[in-house]
C-alpha cells in the first residue's frame, strides 16, 4: 500500500518540487540584493532535499516502523 501511496502522489510532488526549486534558483541567480539571493538558494536547495525525504526516506520509515506505529494506543 506505501507503494501505491508513492506512486499515485509522485507526479504532483515532483511538479510542484521542481517549479519550488527553479523558482528559488531563479531567484538566486537573478537578485542583485545578497541577502534576497541566498534566501532563493536555501529555498531552492530546501526543496530539492524535501522531495528526496518525501519519495525515499519517508515511506522506508513507515514501512519500517509500522508495527510500533500499529500498536500505538489512539485515544
Amino acid at each position: 500500500s506505501i507503494k501505491i501511496g508513492v506512486m499515485d502522489a509522485l507526479p504532483s510532488i515532483i511538479i510542484s518540487a521542481t517549479l519550488f526549486s527553479i523558482v528559488g534558483l531563479t531567484v538566486y541567480f537573478i537578485s542583485s540584493i545578497q541577502t534576497i539571493s541566498q534566501i532563493g538558494l536555501i529555498l531552492g536547495i530546501g526543496a530539492i532535499v524535501s522531495l528526496i525525504f518525501v519519495v525515499i526516506v519517508l515511506p522506508q520509515m513507515l514501512s519500517l516502523f509500522d508495527k510500533w506505529i500499529c500498536k500505538g494506543n489512539i485515544k
